[in-house]
């Protein structure tokens, strides 16, 4: 039987920080038009897949009127490496 880890070293998303609204908005977005365009959703774990979806998230955030003040590279690319087998479930509403 594995080791649970502390709470405190523990990895949680907190899916209700309003400062992180723009941030999902721009995933969201960025992995509607990968997904177009690639016909696919980004590989798990595909270091190349995330850089082109936070390069992509940068691109369409200046392309917005109401840009979001940064985009955070690191939860782009986090979710990158995750989302193929959620996909369907994320992007219901887009």
């Amino acid at each position: 039987m594995s080791a649970i880890p502390a709470f405190d070293k523990a990895q949680l998303a907190d899916y209700s920080k309003l400062d992180k609204i723009p941030q999902y908005f721009l995933a969201l977005l960025a992995l509607h038009h990968y997904r177009d365009f690639h016909h696919k959703m980004p590989a798990p774990g595909s270091e190349r897949d995330a850089g082109e979806l936070v390069g992509l998230a940068k691109k369409l955030n200046d392309d917005l009127k109401q840009k979001a003040e940064s985009v955070d590279d690191k939860f782009i690319a986090r979710l990158s490496r995750q989302v193929r087998h959620s996909w369907p479930i994320i992007l219901t509403p887009l």
